[in-house]
Order: C-alpha cells, then sequence, then structure tokens
C-alpha cells in the first residue's frame, strides 16, 4: 500500500469523524473529484462503510446517510456535509449503470479574472493580458507579476484614479500603490488612485472585498461604501460585504482597529458592524471569522444560511441565473464545500438539503410547494 493511499485513507476518516481541517476537506475533495482515482475512491467509501456498519447496502441513500457527521454543534451546523454529495457523485454517480436523477450543466466554478479602468476610461482584460508592464499612469508603472497580480511602482501627484472590477464567474488578487492586498470576490470592485499623494489613502468599494493594509499612521486609509458609512483604519486586516442586492452592509474586522465614519463605534479584533436600511449600525462582539473570510480561502461556509442567500453566492459565483417557482423554500443551508467544485457538485449537495430544481441554459429554477 503506498503512502497517498494510506493518507486518503487517513483524510476519510478524518472527514468521517468530524475531525478535519479545512486543508484536508480540500486536499479529499482534489483527490476524489479525479477521475483518475475512481477505482480507489469507490472502495474507499465500500470497505469503510462495511467495516462500520456491516453492510453491503451501498446506493446513493445509505452512503449519505452513511457520511452524515456523527456530532453536530447546538447550532446544527454539519461541519463537512457537503463533501458527501462529491463521494456520493465519485461511488454511486460515475458508475457506468447510473442513471441521474437530474441532469445539471457541468458549469465550472470561478476563476481569477477581472478588468482594471485608468483614469482615461480605457480598460485592459487582466486574465488575457500578458505579465510584465501593462500601462502607465503618469510617472507610475503598472505591472502584472508572474502569479499574475497586479501591483504598481513609482510615484505621480497627479490624482489618476483606476478601477479593478471583477464579473459575476471571477475573483482577483490585487496590491494597492501603497503596498496594501486586496482580494476582490465575484461581481465587486475597488477604485483607487494609481498613487497616493494625499494626507490619506481612499478607496471605494463594491461588493465584497477583503483588506489587508498597510500601517501608515501619518496617512490614515479610509474604504467608503457608495450612499453607506466609511470606514477608517490605521493598519489592519478586514473583510467588507456590500453587495447592493442583499440586506445588510456587513464589515468584519480581522486584525488591527476600524473606526466606523460618522459614529463613535471601533471595532475590535473578532467584531462585526452590521449596516441594515433604515436602523441604526449593529455591533456583533463574537462574528464568525471563519465564515466571514472562508470565500477568500477558498470555502463555500453555510451557516442557518436562508436559500435566497446561498443562491445569491452560486449567481456571481457560477455566472448563473437564479429564479423561482411557486413559493421560495423556506429551507436553511449548513455546511462547507470547496469552491472549486463544478456546479453540479453544489447542486448534488443543495438537493441533499431538500432542493428541488432545473437548469435552463444558465438559470437555475428553484421549484417550492
Amino acid at each position: 500500500m503506498s503512502y497517498e493511499t494510506d493518507h486518503i485513507r487517513h483524510l476519510f476518516q478524518l472527514y468521517t469523524s468530524n475531525q478535519a481541517t479545512d486543508e484536508q476537506v480540500r486536499e479529499l475533495f482534489l483527490f476524489l473529484e479525479d477521475p483518475a482515482n475512481d477505482a480507489f475512491s469507490q472502495e474507499l467509501v465500500y470497505n469503510q462503510m462495511s467495516e462500520e456498519t456491516g453492510t453491503d447496502n451501498t446506493n446513493s441513500e445509505t452512503v449519505w446517510q452513511y457520511l452524515q457527521p456523527k456530532k453536530r454543534r447546538t447550532m446544527g451546523v454539519w461541519y463537512w456535509a457537503a463533501a458527501a454529495a462529491v463521494i456520493i457523485a465519485v461511488f454511486i454517480y460515475r458508475q457506468p449503470d447510473r442513471k441521474p436523477v437530474i441532469a445539471v450543466a457541468d458549469i465550472p466554478a470561478a476563476t481569477n479574472k477581472a478588468v482594471l479602468k485608468l483614469s482615461d476610461g480605457s480598460t485592459i482584460t487582466l486574465d488575457s493580458t500578458l505579465k510584465g508592464t501593462i500601462a502607465h499612469q503618469g510617472k507610475v508603472t503598472i505591472i502584472k507579476s508572474d502569479n499574475g497580480e497586479l501591483h504598481y511602482e513609482g510615484a505621480d501627484d497627479q490624482i489618476m484614479l483606476n478601477t479593478v472590477t471583477t464579473p459575476m464567474g471571477g475573483q482577483y488578487q490585487l496590491t494597492l500603490p501603497d503596498g496594501t492586498k486586496a482580494w476582490l470576490n465575484a461581481a465587486s470592485s475597488i477604485t483607487y488612485p494609481a498613487y497616493f499623494a494625499g494626507n490619506d489613502r481612499q478607496v471605494t468599494i463594491t461588493g465584497e472585498v477583503y483588506l489587508e493594509v498597510v500601517k501608515d499612521p501619518l496617512h490614515p486609509f479610509i474604504a467608503s461604501i457608495p450612499d453607506h458609512i466609511g470606514i477608517q483604519v490605521l493598519g489592519t486586516s478586514f473583510n467588507i460585504n456590500a453587495y447592493a442586492d442583499e440586506e445588510n452592509i456587513k464589515t468584519t474586522l480581522i486584525e488591527g482597529r476600524i473606526r466606523m465614519a460618522g459614529s463613535k463605534v471601533i471595532l475590535m479584533p473578532g467584531q462585526q458592524a452590521i449596516e441594515r436600511k433604515n436602523a441604526s449600525l449593529e455591533l456583533v462582539s463574537n462574528a464568525n471569522i471563519e465564515k466571514e473570510t472562508a470565500w477568500k480561502n477558498g470555502i463555500f461556509y453555510f451557516e442557518d444560511a436562508p436559500l435566497p442567500l446561498v443562491m445569491k453566492q452560486l449567481e456571481r459565483w457560477y455566472d448563473l441565473k437564479v429564479s423561482y417557482k411557486g413559493n421560495i423554500p423556506a429551507l436553511r443551508i449548513n455546511g462547507k464545500m470547496d469552491r472549486n467544485l463544478t456546479l453540479q457538485g453544489v447542486m448534488d449537495f443543495l438537493t441533499k438539503m431538500g432542493v428541488a430544481y432545473a437548469i435552463e441554459d444558465r438559470t437555475i429554477v428553484v421549484t417550492g410547494k
């Protein structure tokens, strides 16, 4: 028996006993999703089930029941339930004589893609442009590095605003002129000067962006959201979720300190500020940092999430449209899954959570009762 197979068996045992870490689950996903590993994957599930349950009945339902995590939090989060859908797909759905319950287009997950808009209004498609120097803004040089990220070199007193925008089905990472790192989720943007020449460092954000701000006490970093409260920081790491089609704007602090502009609220690490329409600012003292930043780490993390909120995430990530036929199901979704999964893997999971749907071109039609 090779080291690799021993290692995968160990990961699978950790998964079924709810002891696997995020990285271990991701590694298990990658192995199970590779068709070249189908034979070993099927044997793995069969042998483990037979040993622990004493049954040879390995249809999709018995596999699903076996894979349910045996320990649950009080709030009912299924730690790795999403992975069960992938394992079932490997074990049951790839068998030659299978009959698919629902046919789903195998739409891939989002990739690194974005558009850079320069101060003169011209645009550069970042995912397809070659590495190296891609533009100049006055005396500032814009460079696409070997790893595909954007960064700036040089200085200029002129105010030349740049905007990086990710489409639906895209994500991107860049380094701002001051060295601050920014991660953009799908359907998001950040606007900033090609060089921070003033007394402060101002950026404007839409969608969802994670920032690791370089410390510079003499030049405060200010993040603005159109028509909403701004954020002033000195040096910190935080996440802003400000999609226009969602009810709340959430600012979650990971490190450092944040002052919410126009208020006396100062966030400390682990806290979250929630801005709701026509309501006062709400402060959450013990925010779930892992959940709020899971997207940046390549994970979908659903904790008692209403189905429409889940489907909005899928719309952006897979570049889809979602519609509802009948009443919107009053389902709450719990679980984690790898954001590198194709749509098929995600919908397998949601089906097991009770979601009924059909695919029409690039539209998911969710059926209610």
